[in-house]
């Protein structure tokens, strides 16, 4: 008792004790040593349709750099009206889609990049396998896969009107990343 007495007087008397929370985030300055900048995301959005081959996929067509939309500024936790660099006009959108089909025609493959000015880091987001859940099979048809690269989020998803092939959209993945490793 004469202990528990001791340890209770001891923590009461420290009141100028500071105390401090160590963020485990890494430092603005680190931050923007992994960021690319909006040109260097132009130029990698210019020259993946040329650079990335997908496995049994075909390259069809792309945003073409023209793909600011409008939206609604609650959805953007009011940040802005606008997929664009600055949320109000319609210049420099950060967003970019491309898309590959296979030699059938039967499975589409959207990837998307989105750009932020926030560093994120490299990893994969998740993985969002629809089948195989008590839901109606033909509303379940697709996958996503969503990975991280510095300050760009990848969505890579694969729609199909038959059973889907998960190694495709794995095979994306990996197509994207290798591109990515050497940009």
């Amino acid at each position: 008792m004469f202990i528990t007495a001791i340890l209770f007087l001891t923590a009461c008397s420290d009141n100028d004790a500071t105390y401090s929370v160590k963020s485990t985030s890494p430092s603005e300055g680190e931050n923007k040593e992994g960021v690319l900048s909006y040109k260097e995301f132009e130029n990698l959005f210019e020259k993946l349709s040329d650079e990335v081959e997908i496995e049994g996929y075909i390259y069809k067509d792309s945003s073409d750099g023209e793909d600011a939309i409008r939206i609604d500024e609650d959805l953007s936790f009011g940040k802005r009206k606008w997929l664009t660099k600055d949320g109000e006009s319609l210049t420099e959108p950060t967003q970019e889609m491309f898309f590959y089909e296979n030699e059938e025609s039967t499975r589409l493959l959207t990837i998307t990049l989105a750009y932020t000015e926030n560093f994120i880091g490299n990893d994969m987001l998740f993985y969002n396998i629809s089948s195989e859940h008590d839901i109606n099979d033909e509303l379940s048809n697709n996958e996503i896969i969503a990975l991280s690269y510095k300050n760009i989020v990848i969505n890579i998803m694969q729609t199909t009107s038959t059973d889907i092939e998960m190694e495709d959209t794995q095979k994306a993945a990996e197509s994207i990343i290798k591109y990515l490793e050497a940009y």
